[in-house]
């Protein structure tokens, strides 16, 4: 079961777009999981769970409910400093009309962002290759 919750939030402070609690099911049913995300950049702040704690923070205090899952999850997203980009920054405008007036340069910086994606695809086969050796000997 989910439950989205949208009151008493902020907006995200990354692309301003309007943010959701999100609260389901952890695994194995029984505690709750919560997060905040951003409807619009899915960004989102850490997870907080329900249920009996491992590792006590305080004496005596070795279960976390609901509510108090909520408030960490709120705080956590409150508390976030991200600079908001809803209007563009001057820079990237700036960046913008130079590859708009240069279509040569676009497509060497295109050109250069597919290698260095070719070269991280190559470089995880590679690895991954090696894994599989080992495993083999």
């Amino acid at each position: 079961m989910q439950v989205i919750e949208t009151e008493h939030l902020n907006c995200c402070p990354f692309c301003g777009g309007e943010a959701e609690m999100i609260i389901c099911n952890a695994i194995g049913g029984v505690e709750k999981s919560v997060r905040i995300s951003c409807k619009k950049c899915r960004c989102s702040s850490n997870i907080f769970v329900t249920g009996r704690l491992a590792f006590p923070l305080k004496a005596g205090k070795d279960y976390v409910s609901l509510d108090e899952a909520k408030e960490k999850a709120i705080a956590s997203w409150e508390k976030r400093t991200g600079k908001i980009l809803v209007e563009p920054e001057k820079e990237i405008m700036e960046i913008a009309k130079e590859l708009q007036a240069n279509p040569l340069l676009y497509q060497v910086m295109q050109n250069a962002a597919n290698a260095r994606t070719k070269r991280t695809i190559q470089q995880a086969t590679n690895f991954l290759k090696e894994q599989a050796k080992q495993k083999q000997q």
